[in-house]
């Protein structure tokens, strides 16, 4: 019985150095000076052994990184019929693709969203004139923004209806206008971030992430 019970502590203590020491190979192997300086005596100390070599790659592959803190921004006001005016356009920097949602559904995946006008342009017949609540959706490298806001479009068409929203005052406080010295919460519009290895939830992916994981 006492030399089962030596064979498994020993197969345990073997199995905990063979994972130090393939996480310290991994960190020498990494382009990242601040990896390089861990001790194999830091991994074992900081080590529980609940994540995988695997875990350890994948931060290893997001070390370094940060999160922009991202404003979806679009000029979200018209009151014109024409066909190179009635248009909500993207204004924040390039992103891999933008969404607009009205009413549940997505209109557009373009830089810009035009309005059907009398004339016969445009893409998107809005059901009514006036104020519309629009969500901007923004994705760049994996990670995703939102920003809802009320819009303001008039396209002069007498068919169309009233929105019944408005009218109001096109200010900072109602709607987002170019320039504006409106203030908001960091990172407010991320709704889904592209990193695996935040561990610690700010952003960047760094030491404290790796302590993080091999505490696990």
């Amino acid at each position: 019985m006492k030399k089962i019970t030596l064979f498994l502590c020993l197969a345990v203590l073997f199995g905990c150095r063979k994972k130090t020491d393939d996480v310290y190979r991994a960190l020498q192997n990494s382009s990242h000076y601040e990896l390089k300086k861990i001790t194999p005596s830091e991994i074992e100390n900081k080590s529980n052994g609940g994540y995988t070599i695997e875990d350890v790659l994948g931060l290893i592959a997001e070390f370094g990184q940060t999160e922009p803190d991202y404003i979806p921004q679009w000029n979200n006001y018209f009151q014109d019929a024409s066909c190179n005016t009635a248009q909500w356009t993207f204004l924040s920097a390039p992103a891999d693709s933008v969404f607009w949602i009205l009413n549940g559904d997505t209109v557009r995946n373009e830089i810009s969203l035009w309005f059907q006008t009398p004339q016969g342009c445009g893409f998107y017949s809005p059901p009514c004139n006036g104020g519309h609540v629009c969500t901007v959706q923004v994705h760049i490298d994996g990670s995703i923004y939102e920003r809802t806001a009320t819009g303001y479009a008039l396209v002069n068409n007498t068919n169309t209806p009233s929105c019944g929203i408005g009218p109001f005052e096109i200010t900072s406080a109602v709607l987002f206008n170019q320039g504006e010295p409106i203030q908001f919460e960091p990172y407010e519009f991320l709704i889904q971030s592209r990193f695996n290895y935040d561990l610690d939830g700010n952003h960047t992916v760094n030491i404290n992430d790796l302590f993080i994981l091999l505490s696990l």
